[in-house]
């Protein structure tokens, strides 16, 4: 019966040419659009690389401090004595890493030929950052604790920039100047996207290499401060049980206190975190409204065209099935017939709207990415943003195709097939006259 239903299909394809193309070109830009919507939110949640262990990956990121008498807050990240006295001392966490942010700081390298400095995106960090991100090492290895609990600018270099300095990835023991100071090359790495935000630099140090790494920020008690913190967990139970000890730590802390109050949101687990922004509560009733909102409009205006296009097409096929009826054929037969056959031209519409999302967000890597950001830097320049296979050739992304396929066969299909098929036998053969 399918084989059938594709024959004939494939006969209607040729007979009504402009139609065809009319709605392959529709269904094809509607997918288009809904999959560059899902492939950019895919990205951010995706264990991609390095990024693999995402789904073990919890993060805190916020730290607040409420003032009880002045009803005042303030509001930042951890400082290094909450990395170094509270988070590096978790029991409920496999690894801890934290990332060091320092506020309005640039990094610039200065070539041996005398050239123009080149700015860089620098990350300081700590060894256990490697273990949490799953990077590939082309050569060498990361820096190591003595090199961290010594401040030494031992750095991990990213394989783009190895080679725009050196002209070669094998640059072990290489030395260049960073903000006029001396470092050597531990290991080079194969690239990260631009678009794995918590894992992307184009260089990796030490962050107690950086001068004022354990200062105060704004004298809150050492509580805030410019630290990003990343804890690898076994399962989510044991995120779970992290969780409660953070939370712990806070209300013991809290109990001591009468003038101030910690107050953290975190850690999330990494999906999540990767919609918080700041210290408010996530608002998950605003995200489905924005973006499932604008899936619903991409879907349901070219529906209604594809609609009118299949009534149209049904009026002059009513000959057809009143025939098909006249020998047998109940509505339930003739409607899964109708359904697929615009089911193979909704999904050879989808073939062409994945080719053309990929094509968008390809050729659009530099720039389309950041429409869905609401506070998303821009691409640093001399960075090219990577677009891996992984990022595209998902079986994920494959799955939503066909959903979205089938979704908007039915919206377009089923109510003009059904209207046309309670028409009874001689009305519809009448139509032939």
């Amino acid at each position: 019966m399918i084989r059938l239903y594709l024959k004939q299909a494939w006969e209607l394809l040729k007979q009504n040419k402009l139609f065809s193309m009319l709605y392959i070109t529709g269904t094809g830009l509607a997918i288009a659009m809904t999959m560059v919507v899902f492939v950019a939110h895919y990205i951010k949640v995706a264990p991609i690389y390095p990024e693999t262990n995402r789904a073990r990956t919890w993060v805190l990121k916020s730290v607040s401090v409420q003032y009880l008498k002045t009803k005042g807050n303030s509001n930042w990240q951890s400082s290094y004595k909450l990395v170094r006295d509270w988070w590096y001392a978790m029991r409920e966490t496999e690894t801890v890493s934290a990332v060091y942010q320092p506020w309005g700081i640039e990094d610039f390298i200065q070539p041996d030929n005398m050239g123009a400095d080149i700015k860089v995106e620098v990350k300081y960090t700590d060894p256990a950052f490697f273990q949490i991100f799953q990077f590939k090492f082309l050569d060498g290895k990361p820096f190591s604790h003595a090199d961290f609990d010594s401040g030494i600018m031992n750095a991990v270099i990213g394989e783009s920039l190895a080679r725009r300095l050196f002209g070669t990835i094998d640059v072990v023991g290489k030395t260049f100047n960073l903000n006029y100071t001396d470092c050597r090359v531990a290991g080079v790495v194969k690239d990260a996207s631009f678009l794995t935000s918590s894992s992307f630099a184009q260089l990796y140090l030490p962050y107690t290499s950086v001068t004022g790494y354990d200062n105060v920020n704004g004298g809150n008690d050492d509580l805030l401060g410019s630290y990003i913190v990343y804890f690898k967990v076994k399962d989510d139970a044991q995120g779970m049980a992290l969780k409660a000890e953070v939370d712990e730590l806070v209300r013991k802390y809290n109990a001591s206190q009468e003038e101030k109050k910690l107050v953290l949101l975190g850690p999330d687990i990494f999906w999540k975190s990767a919609y918080r922004h700041g210290n408010a509560p996530l608002d998950w009733w605003e995200l489905i409204r924005q973006w499932g909102g604008l899936v619903l409009i991409f879907l349901l205006v070219p529906a209604l065209n594809l609609c009118g296009m299949i009534s149209t097409r049904m009026e002059k096929r009513l000959p057809e099935m009143g025939i098909c009826k006249a020998f047998g054929a109940n509505r339930g037969r003739l409607l899964r017939q109708v359904l697929t056959e615009n089911l193979i031209l909704t999904c050879l519409g989808g073939l062409l709207g994945l080719c053309l999302a990929w094509i968008v967000l390809i050729a659009g890597r530099n720039w389309v990415f950041t429409l869905f950001e609401r506070y998303g830097d821009s691409v640093p320049e001399g960075v090219d943003t990577i677009v891996s296979f992984d990022m595209l050739f998902s079986p994920w992304v494959f799955m939503v195709g066909f959903a979205v396929c089938l979704l908007l066969n039915m919206l377009s299909a089923l109510w003009p097939a059904w209207k046309a098929l309670r028409k009874n036998i001689v009305y519809s053969l009448n139509q032939k006259k």
